[in-house]
């Protein structure tokens, strides 16, 4: 937006920042094992930290201390799912990149969601709810894609029975009585502020702008939202000035490809 603060401002427009490369990070995973494996996740995380794998011009940035203290752990040889044992961090990192995870069966029931969610999650954030924001972003895609009726409050009470008694706790008070934390680069907050740009807005761009322009974690809400809007209105609704800018497109239209045959063959 016109006026907008840029954090980053060496970085030319039409750069995709941590949250485009884990997606990227994420889809050729499951091109290359036929599905989500951990491991293999987590090599390619640590190929975009210190390689600039999935970045343009190799240049990764944006990335949270959490996932920089996580891929330094892991180099230093802990092991995967073993990485962030305090179980502090509420970081972002794990929401937009489960959306090629999801888009992979959105036939799956509410258990595998769930498990599929904290499955990834549990790589770099082991809170518990990085997991179930996660489970129900992803529920929240399935449920659009399916043409559902209120799709986000729809997967909040499909997950909210599966959950046991004390995570059904942590989604009332974290999510269904949700207060915004400033300041924090929180994932219940971005998921709660998607959520709530989405319904307030009714454009890709418009939903996209308003993103941004909210600040805080920018780029994590802005790609939050800007799944879940593409999801609603399309790809044709994306401002043609936006895609003509994008840099190393070609990088983005090999993977997707790529991924999109994956999904297909899966399907057969």
């Amino acid at each position: 937006p016109q006026g907008h603060h840029r954090t980053y401002k060496d970085v030319k427009t039409g750069t995709w920042s941590d949250e485009g490369s884990m997606t990227l990070a994420m889809m050729d995973t499951i091109v290359h094992c036929h599905g989500f494996k951990p491991k293999y996740f987590l090599r390619n995380l640590m190929q975009y930290k210190y390689e600039g794998a999935f970045c343009v011009n190799q240049y990764a940035f944006g990335y949270s201390r959490h996932l920089e203290q996580m891929l330094r752990a892991h180099k230093e040889g802990t092991p995967v799912y073993s990485l962030d044992e305090a179980k502090k961090s509420r970081d972002t990192d794990s929401l937009v990149r489960s959306v090629p995870l999801v888009l992979m069966d959105v036939n799956c029931s509410a258990k595998q969601t769930i498990e599929l969610a904290h499955k990834q999650a549990l790589v770099t954030n082991m809170h518990p709810i990085t997991g179930i924001c996660s489970a129900i972003y992803m529920q929240w895609i399935k449920n659009i894609v399916r043409k559902e009726n209120n799709p986000f409050v729809k997967s909040v009470h499909q997950l909210f029975e599966l959950y046991n008694s004390e995570l059904r706790q942590m989604i009332i008070l974290e999510i269904l009585q949700h207060k915004p934390v400033v300041g924090v680069n929180d994932i219940a907050e971005c998921l709660m502020d998607t959520y709530e740009i989405i319904c307030k807005t009714s454009t890709y761009h418009e939903a996209v702008i308003e993103a941004v322009r909210k600040g805080n974690h920018s780029t994590s809400l802005a790609s939050s939202v800007g799944a879940i809007a593409g999801l609603i209105y399309g790809y044709r609704a994306i401002p043609q000035k936006w895609l003509d800018g994008l840099r190393s497109r070609e990088m983005i239209d090999e993977l997707v490809n790529e991924y999109a045959k994956e999904i297909k063959d899966e399907e057969k």
